[in-house]
Order: C-alpha cells, then structure tokens, then sequence
C-alpha cells in the first residue's frame, strides 16, 4: 500500500472526438461511430496547445552522462527520458536517433511503443469499472467472457491482473508468436489460450503472464460496450489530455513517432512489423515520457482512481496459501536501493522502456527506446535513480517480480 502524496488538480475537459486510430477495426464500425457521436457532444477540449516551437526542457547534466553513455555502451539507437520530482518536471530530454534512415533526433515528445507499460493503464481501467460496481475483483473471469473455456476452472478477475491465474503465458504459444504482422482475432486467441496446458491451478503460484491482460481487454470491451482502444481513450486518456499516447495503429500518421529498431551482427535493422492485435490490452499503446510523467503524476495524485482502488493496484498480490507476491494490479512493487519503487518496465519488438515512480521521495522516472533490449530499460532507469537516491541494499527481484538476474 502507498501514500497518495500529489495534490489533484482537477482533470481537464475532454477533447472533440477520438483519435483516428481508434477506428481501425472494421468489424466493429457501428459501435466505433456510435463512441464518435458521443465524444462530438462533449464540450470543446481544454488541453494546452503545446509552444511553438517548444519551450527549452529542464536539464540534469548528471541524466545527460548517463544517456550519453548508454547510447554507446549497450547500444541504443535512440533514447527520451523524463524525470519528475515533487509533481514537477526536472528533466526531460531525447538522444540519439528517433529514426535512424531520416536521420531525426529524438526528443522528450518522441513516441515510442511502451510494451507491457500498457497493463497499467488496463489494470486501471478495470479498476474504474470496479468503482462503478459493474464487477467485483474476485468474479468469475467466466461471468464476463462465457465463450472463453477456461477447462472447468475458477478464475477470477483479481487473478488476471496479478498474474497468478496459472494461464500459459502468450509468448509460450507458438501460433501467437508466429506471422506477427498478421492480425489475429478474440476467437483465435481464446483457442490457443484455452488449449494451451495451464503452467498451474489459480492461485498456487506468480508467473509474469501477458495472456491474462489481453483477457481484462475483452473483459473492458465486454462492460464499455466499446473496443478496448476507445474505452481507454474515452475513460483514460482524453481526460487527462494524454495526446501521444494511444492504441498502436502501424498505418496510422503519428506527430513525432519513432522508427523501432533490433542489433543484429553489430549493426541496426529495422524492426519487423507487429500486429497490435497480438499484445493488445498487455502492451499495444504508444506514447512519449513526457505524457508517461504526466500520466504518474494523475494517477497517484488521486485523479485516476480513488484512494481505495489505488491502495487496491498498490498491494502486493497474495497466493492461495497466503504468502504475499511482488506484483499488485498492474504494477510491480519493489524496491532499489532501500526505497519503494512501483514499476514496470516494457518490451516489445523494436522497443525498451521503464516507467518508474518511488512514492516516499515523490520521484518518476521514464525511460523510452527505440531499440529492443530487456536490459536496456531497467540499466539506464537505476542509474538514474542511483544519481537521485541515497545508496541502501537493492531489492532481490527486478520490476516483473522475478528473482533478479546477476549481470555479467
């Protein structure tokens, strides 16, 4: 459980309508113009239009080193790194390249795809519906999705977002790691979910699982009556004027997106295309660090959740026995060197990052690369922190919660 130590400013007035991108699948036109004509009832957006050109970011010459660096030890083709203390912005700034073929720079409003960040912002999701009283944590996952065949099963809602739900983890699953560029539908992955072999029965253990998040999206779509990308949209994002942060369209024309890139042989390669459809709910938005701070700063300023649903994701899950885990509901619950760190850190093809807020000294980390690396995002993330904390002993387990790999 944490202190809600930001004070609420009041959340903005939405914006016209939904972003483009949140009408891309065809199937579902009817509901998405009907979620349209709704937002176009809304009153006129009160987001700030952003300067132009931008006003000059704070600066920490000690973030600076530790990016330069990074760019050429690990490698990264480019980085963007926001740091927030006491609900201001100290840092913010982009190195290297956002793009390595047009040669542009990357910059604090660089848009990255954020990976398994993602779930934070379903968990909360869930959450909201939570405080609405339109479904309990401990429901039968079942009561929401009759056509998902859990083999007989009681899995709840709680268990999904802790992943202690015994699924077989989507990356395990050869056909949805398999044509990544290709679409795949709710049917066909509740079939391969579902015959999958569980890797345990609910509750007897933690495993870091992305296939229990895709579930909570159909699970959201299911009580908004909406897809997953404008419910976030509409309960999430527009609220909080989140502008670079939306549901990955690859076709679509994002301000400022990066081009994500993989080392292979020494050298950089574009990264192969993927379909959003495959991370879904578990890690297919995009945004910028700047948004991802700003993001921070509402939700733990009580202006996303109550103060009971908050204390709820910032829990540490428990196991059937008892025994507490290091995860809450969408977050990992650590600590670096003596201080308590909610986390999570993202990886998907083509894309780092590390999303990070330590709730007693009132610090937020973001950390955004366009180069594929588990390392790469939690390295640069402690290294700045080490720069801003005093040094006590370092948590046993990264930011999934697993036991913590010793580097060579």
């Amino acid at each position: 459980m944490i202190d809600i130590i930001f004070e609420p400013t009041g959340a903005p007035a939405r914006r016209m309508s939904a972003r483009p991108g949140a009408k891309v699948r065809l199937l579902r036109t009817a509901v998405v113009l009907a979620a349209l004509v709704c937002a176009a009832a809304a009153p006129a957006a009160q987001c700030p239009t952003p300067a132009a050109p931008p006003p000059p970011w704070p600066r920490l010459a000690e973030v600076d080193r530790v990016a330069g660096e990074a760019l050429t030890r690990l490698p990264m083709s480019g980085l963007s790194i926001a740091v927030m203390r006491d609900g201001k912005l100290v840092h913010a700034a982009g190195y290297g390249k956002a793009n390595l073929e047009l040669d542009v720079p990357a910059t604090p409003q660089t848009v990255y795809r954020i990976g398994s960040v993602t779930k934070q912002f379903t968990a909360a999701a869930i959450l909201r519906h939570v405080e609405r009283g339109e479904l309990r944590l401990e429901d039968d996952l079942r009561k929401y999705l009759p056509d998902y065949d859990t083999g007989g099963r009681v899995i709840t809602i709680r268990q999904l977002l802790d992943h202690t739900s015994g699924i077989r983890n989507m990356t395990a699953i050869q056909p949805l790691m398999a044509d990544r560029p290709r679409d795949v539908t709710r049917e066909q992955v509740f079939g391969w979910l579902s015959r999958a072999p569980f890797d345990f029965e609910p509750g007897e253990r933690y495993l870091y699982n992305n296939s229990g998040y895709w579930l909570l999206g159909a699970v959201i779509e299911k009580l908004a009556g909406e897809p997953y990308e404008t419910a976030i949209e509409r309960m999430l994002l527009e609220p909080l004027c989140l502008q670079s942060t939306r549901y990955d369209v690859p076709g679509e024309d994002v301000p400022h997106r990066a081009a994500g890139h993989v080392r292979e042989g020494g050298r950089f390669l574009n990264a192969p295309p993927n379909s959003p459809t495959r991370p879904y709910a578990s890690g297919a938005l995009i945004s910028s660090v700047l948004d991802l701070v700003a993001w921070q700063r509402a939700l733990f300023g009580g202006e996303v959740l109550s103060a009971g649903s908050l204390n709820l994701m910032t829990t540490p899950g428990r196991l059937n026995d008892g025994k507490p885990t290091s995860y809450g509901l969408g977050v990992a619950l650590t600590s670096f060197r003596g201080h308590r760190r909610i986390a999570h850190p993202g990886g998907i093809i083509g894309f780092s990052s590390f999303l990070s807020y330590y709730p007693d000294e009132r610090l937020v980390i973001a950390v955004l690369t366009n180069t594929m690396g588990v390392e790469l995002r939690s390295e640069v993330e402690e290294r700045i922190a080490g720069l801003l904390l005093p040094a006590a002993a370092d948590s046993a387990v990264d930011a999934t919660g697993q036991p913590r790999r010793t580097r060579q």
